[in-house]
């Protein structure tokens, strides 16, 4: 139920991401909205099988209505050339190279 809340507060976009004044906000806000329904709903487990920040996918098994409603707060997934330059950073020669070039 957070993920609209955390990919606007890591988004990459400095621009469209959330300020801490503007996240509390958003969550008291989404707070107000929660029914007892909601409530109620069990916390899905923690995919072990992929650890990577970018590769786990928040919004995997949330209802449809509540994907619809908020989705336009979903970070899109990293360009090729993010993916490229971090798997290259991944390595210290990399990671040293990729700082010489900025």
């Amino acid at each position: 139920m957070f993920a609209p809340l955390m990919d606007r507060m890591t988004m990459r976009d400095l621009s469209r991401r959330l300020t801490a004044s503007q996240a509390l906000d958003f969550l008291e806000s989404f707070a107000s909205e929660l029914t007892q329904e909601h409530l109620q709903l069990p916390a899905l487990p923690w995919d072990t099988s992929n650890p990577q920040y970018e590769a786990y996918d928040r919004w995997k098994g949330l209802p449809d209505k509540f994907i619809e409603h908020w989705g336009h707060f979903r970070e899109p997934k990293p360009s090729f050339q993010i993916i490229l330059v971090r798997q290259i950073c991944d390595y210290a020669w990399g990671y040293k190279l990729v700082q010489w070039l900025r």
